[in-house]
């Protein structure tokens, strides 16, 4: 059942924080990136090779390898008791945008990677309120 979706129902039991992770890569945009600078690059190689001196082609070039961004997201885990007998663990990478605390009930929606649910999105049943993250 790994790389599924589904949803969880249940009642929040323990919150642990894992602490900072670097943010998930966007690997389409990271080839495009690439496929960019190697563009950029021959196009600046024979710009300089016409004009023997291309002014700005370093501040160019450098402003393409700095990343904006946090470079370290929150990560935690969230325990959830669907039955008597069954606990979930939810894994929550970013800032949840409305507050989830233990005793809430909640309904998640997300990938299961092994027994372990990775956060989409969700709603607390308590409050009613949905539950989104954002890795900002």
């Amino acid at each position: 059942m790994n790389g599924k979706t589904c949803t969880i129902s249940g009642t929040v039991i323990d919150i642990s924080d894992s602490g900072l992770e670097p943010p998930d890569r966007n690997w389409l945009l990271t080839v495009f990136a690439l496929i960019l600078i190697v563009f950029l690059s021959f196009f600046l190689m024979i710009w300089w090779i016409i004009t023997r001196h291309a002014p700005g082609r370093g501040l160019l070039l450098g402003s393409l390898f700095f990343r904006r961004g946090p470079s370290l997201i929150p990560v935690k885990y969230y325990r959830i008791r669907t039955s008597p007998s069954t606990e979930q663990i939810v894994r929550v990478k970013g800032f949840l945008d409305s507050n989830v605390v233990s005793g809430d009930r909640i309904e998640v929606y997300g990938r299961l990677n092994g027994s372990t649910l990775h956060f989409s999105s969700g709603r607390n049943l308590t409050t009613g309120a949905p539950i989104n993250v954002r890795k900002k």
